[in-house]
């Protein structure tokens, strides 16, 4: 089995692509397996760029990558007044070179810098994807929550400060989100990959979604 260090010099986007990019003034920002993230001149939005299938298992169509990105668009779209998701500025697909892509313009992200936020996002996310109970989210709360509760073992914590930071309706809508992306995953057959990299900052710096679908 390829490994995924080696997947990604493999690139499921052809040099073709990068090179009319760069001439169009597009900066690249990231990349992974199968998509790339561009910082698109003037407007300051990204471009994602979301490659071939590389064991070529579609035909014309979207693969399973673009397939699952475009389903999260989608998701975005239709709850745009849900601040925990990123704003979406429509997809299209595109063929350069025989090969089929797709394009999604998106706001910019930027890294998370709080130390531990992001496994504490990444726990919620976990117990979140199957049960939306309230149940749940409360046994959750009585976990990891101290209630000003002087001897409590996460006293002083990122858990603490995520939580202050959410405040209880915001952890409420992030709880029902990762669910519902939970039940997307799960009809796609992909797996939810909310991992610490994947909870990043909008330009207002509230916490935001990105890339929650690995296709494997």
């Amino acid at each position: 089995m390829l490994s995924k260090e080696f997947l990604v010099e493999l690139s499921a986007i052809g040099p073709g692509v990068v090179k009319t990019l760069k001439q169009k003034g597009y900066t690249l920002l990231g990349k992974g397996v199968d998509a790339q993230a561009w910082l698109e001149p003037k407007t300051g939005l990204i471009l994602k760029i979301f490659g071939f299938s590389l064991n070529r298992d579609y035909s014309g169509e979207l693969s399973r990558a673009q397939h699952s990105f475009k389903l999260f668009a989608d998701y975005c779209q239709k709850n745009s007044n849900n601040p925990f998701l990123p704003e979406f500025f429509g997809w299209e697909q595109f063929k350069f070179e025989d090969e089929m892509y797709l394009q999604i313009r998106m706001e910019r992200l930027f890294p998370m810098k709080k130390t531990g936020w992001g496994e504490v996002l990444n726990n919620i996310s976990e117990r979140a994807e199957d049960d939306k109970s309230s149940a749940s989210k409360q046994e959750f709360l009585d976990e990891y929550f101290p209630k000003q509760k002087p001897d409590h073992p996460y006293n002083g914590t990122p858990y603490e400060e995520v939580f202050a930071h959410l405040g209880k309706d915001g952890f409420d809508t992030l709880w029902n989100t990762c669910y519902d992306l939970g039940q997307i995953a799960r009809r796609g057959r992909y797996i939810l990959d909310l991992h610490p990299g994947n909870f990043m900052l909008g330009s207002d710096g509230h916490i935001v979604i990105s890339d929650p679908f690995y296709t494997p």
